[in-house]
């Protein structure tokens, strides 16, 4: 897991954490906070060593990740993550490839955009 390490992120990581049987891999990272230039999918590809990765941060640097990355690939969770990624909502995107370092747009599949009210 990544996570900014604001205290609003880290109170939601928690929430995540608790019903977790064992305890998760955290990476506090800086360039998760709001404020950041830095693409989230860059941080994934350089920084992952699990097959799975979670990332709680901010907006806009959600949604400006992917719109950044994602330049071709714009369906119907492309554009409800631009205009409507409220507090809790999630991401869900999948990599047809071996290595973090290997993801692109080429191999992504936008899995689900879902919303905490949609649930």
């Amino acid at each position: 897991m990544f996570c900014s390490p604001s205290k609003r992120t880290r109170e939601t990581l928690d929430i995540i954490v608790k019903p977790c049987v064992n305890e998760p891999s955290i990476y506090f990272s800086e360039n998760l906070y709001h404020t950041s230039t830095i693409n989230i999918f860059d941080i994934v590809m350089l920084e992952a060593t699990k097959k799975k990765v979670l990332i709680v941060s901010h907006q806009p640097l959600l949604s400006n990740s992917i719109d950044n990355f994602f330049t071709r690939c714009k369906d119907e969770h492309y554009y409800n993550a631009l205009t409507s990624y409220s507090t809790s909502a999630l991401f869900n995107v999948s990599f047809k490839c071996e290595k973090w370092d290997q993801i692109s747009e080429v191999n992504a599949v936008l899995n689900f955009f879902i919303k905490p009210s949609e649930l």
